[in-house]
């Protein structure tokens, strides 16, 4: 028999002074003014009884005064809400992994997967004893400590009332590692505000995981002094079909066409025949029907003509058990344009180079000679921020621009780089290939006839080395990024200009160019709207001109990107699925759009798993059933009404005797 106190001190405090109070009532006597009456009122047994002419009389025996006692003893102890426990209980000190994920939210259990994980664990809190201490997280691709241990019910029956569903991803491994970091000596939590929680040493613990298992493995992970024990959350044989992919390309040869590509996924244990809808700015535009064997994956294909820019919506009309994953969405939207210039003495090859039609999709090139430099419309157009990227062929500014550059055979203003002496002739050893301003090119076989090495400031990346050391060379610079190749593309000989690299002739040099347009101007050539996880952040690709942008997520809210010291402007409030438009703050100017969407086959498959692993241990899943507790304070009050009944019945009998 266990206790469970429902008042505070100052209320138990009042309710003992009830009991006195009814004893009080019947010594108390009433006293009354003298009156003439018949005598025959002499002879009434009932009178006697009930009228008195002082202030206190000697206590009888007296049948309503025991059932209120015993009414108000009953009400007392069913405040005290008695109860028993079965055997199986919570430990001396326990942790709650609660999975909110997106497949929490599947409905194969009513209402949901989620409510039913909270229910299972309020059970184990009320079958806590006095003793015993306790405390929640809550876990998705992320993990939050909604509770440190307590032994208060209260406070982590609220923890767990208040996760609520997302549309995240699920991975476990920082509420594990959170959850050792308290229970395993000389570990540490990764969690924030995890080392706030008043433990006084590192002790033994349960560790219960409320989850349909939907995570990878912990292969590499030791539980150490923590008992896992899985509580599987969801039926055997759920239903589902779901979108695991969508992207919208143009015809690169007929760009009045656009391909649009879906893919299903059937996790169910039966063939389904699914009707799959496209809709252009919420308007039915195209469907088809797909049939799929269990576990299988099929392709929809929709071809568009003539379509400029539009939002894309794929939806699966199947009703099943996890919605989330039905609807799909990307954009088609015209490349916005950065703003390029190009400082040169004259170099065709390069004018050539940053002119093609793939380069000018993506940049509006201005072309100056290194006089502009000085003028006052440079000036005015950096304080400004009018450049995405400046490219500086054989030339330096006196002081660096607000933005990024791309430096050809001259050192940026200043002592964080410079070139060593001059040397010939320089062979190409190795490529970054996987930096993303050196991906598809081929270097090994360019010739170049003089150049130096490169003394790149710290916190530098190498991207192209050669026999007398770096000759490519990026780092950032503030919120910019500048890149260095320490060799020109022309040289002076006999004051004339004369080609110092065969690069100029070979197609890795206008896939470099492209490719610096991209990172440096933060743009790409796709069509497509970028596709990310929910609770992912994106660094927007809006260029340099803009510090702050607008961001107006699927719901309509707002919310400001700013840039501050970083390169990009990252946006990290993504939790809500599909398209989010980037415009620029104060007026109307759109700049990108991406989408967020939940292509994660893990979530997809909702069936709960049989077993999870830790390491080399396997945990299998615990039965429905949680440890409970049997409370008697209903029975309590129920009898208390009774004779509270039986005591106003017998009052009536007497009063009209």
């Amino acid at each position: 028999m266990s206790f469970i106190s429902t008042l505070p001190w100052w209320a138990w405090l009042f309710f003992a002074l009830i009991p006195p109070a009814i004893i009080a009532l019947y010594f108390l006597k009433l006293r009354r003014a003298p009156l003439v009456v018949p005598s025959t009122y002499l002879w009434m047994r009932t009178i006697e009884d009930l009228h008195v002419n002082s202030l206190w009389q000697r206590l009888q025996n007296n049948v309503l005064l025991y059932l209120q006692l015993l009414v108000v003893a009953l009400l007392f102890l069913a405040l005290l809400r008695p109860g028993c426990r079965s055997e199986s209980q919570l430990g001396q000190r326990s942790i709650l992994l609660i999975d909110h994920s997106a497949s929490m939210s599947a409905t194969d259990e009513s209402p949901n997967r989620l409510t039913v994980a909270k229910q299972k664990a309020l059970k184990l809190v009320d079958a806590m004893a006095s003793t015993d201490v306790a405390m929640v997280i809550s876990f998705s691709d992320r993990a939050e400590v909604r509770q440190g241990f307590t032994s208060d019910r209260r406070q982590l029956r609220t923890a767990i009332e208040s996760i609520t569903e997302t549309n995240r991803i699920t991975d476990i491994r920082e509420a594990v590692q959170a959850a050792a970091g308290l229970a395993n000596p000389g570990r540490t939590s990764e969690i924030d505000n995890v080392n706030d929680i008043q433990v006084a040493e590192a002790l033994p613990a349960d560790l219960y995981v409320f989850s349909d298992g939907g995570f990878g493995g912990l292969e590499d992970f030791d539980l150490g002094n923590l008992s896992a024990k899985y509580i599987a959350i969801g039926q055997a044989e759920p239903t589902n079909i779901g979108i695991v992919a969508l992207t919208a390309t143009r015809n690169p040869e007929r760009e009045e066409e656009i391909e649009v590509y879906g893919r299903l996924v059937n996790h169910s244990s039966s063939d389904k025949s699914v009707t799959t809808e496209l809709y252009m700015d919420d308007v039915l535009i195209d469907a088809t029907k797909t049939t799929l064997k269990p576990d299988q994956e099929a392709g929809v294909n929709f071809q568009l003509r003539g379509v400029e820019a539009g939002k894309l919506t794929l939806r699966v009309q199947e009703k099943d058990d996890l919605i989330v994953d039905n609807e799909a969405y990307t954009t088609i939207t015209p490349t916005s344009k950065v703003e390029v210039l190009l400082v040169t003495d004259g170099n065709r090859a390069l004018e050539l180079a940053l002119a093609t039609p793939q380069a000018q999709k993506l940049a509006r090139l201005t072309i100056v000679a290194p006089k502009y430099l000085d003028s006052p419309d440079f000036t005015k157009a950096n304080n400004e921020n009018k450049f995405d990227l400046i490219v500086f062929d054989n030339v330096s500014p006196k002081t660096m621009p607000f933005s990024n550059t791309l430096f050809l055979g001259a050192s940026p203003a200043g002592d964080a780089w410079s070139f060593g002496e001059k040397q010939s002739p320089v062979m190409i050893v190795d490529t970054e290939k996987d930096h993303p301003l050196m991906r598809y090119l081929e270097m090994n076989a360019v010739q170049i006839f003089e150049g130096s090495a490169l003394k790149s400031p710290e916190g530098a990346t190498r991207l192209l080395e050669s026999n007398i050391g770096t000759i490519i060379a990026s780092a950032p610079r503030g919120p910019f990024l500048d890149v260095v190749c320490s060799f020109g593309l022309t040289r002076k000989e006999n004051d004339s200009q004369v080609a110092n690299t065969d690069w100029l002739v070979r197609r890795s040099f206008p896939i470099f160019l492209l490719n610096a347009l991209e990172v440096l101007g933060n743009t790409d050539a796709e069509s497509t709207a970028r596709s990310i996880l929910p609770g992912e952040s994106i660094a927007l690709k809006v260029g340099q001109r803009f510090n702050e942008v607008e961001v107006i997520d699927p719901k309509g809210n707002s919310a400001i990107a700013t840039r501050g010291s970083m390169s990009q402007i990252v946006y990290p409030q993504t939790d809500n699925k599909g398209i989010y438009d980037v415009v620029a703050k104060d007026s109307d100017e759109a700049l990108e759009r991406f989408s967020v969407n939940l292509f994660s086959p893990r979530e997809t498959q909702i069936k709960p798993l049989a077993e999870i692993g830790f390491g080399e241990e396997k945990v299998a899943a615990a039965p429905a059933q949680a440890p409970s507790r049997f409370e008697f304070w209903r029975w309590l009050t129920a009898i208390a009404v009774g004779l509270l009944t039986i005591e106003w019945i017998v009052y009536l009998r007497r009063i009209f005797v």
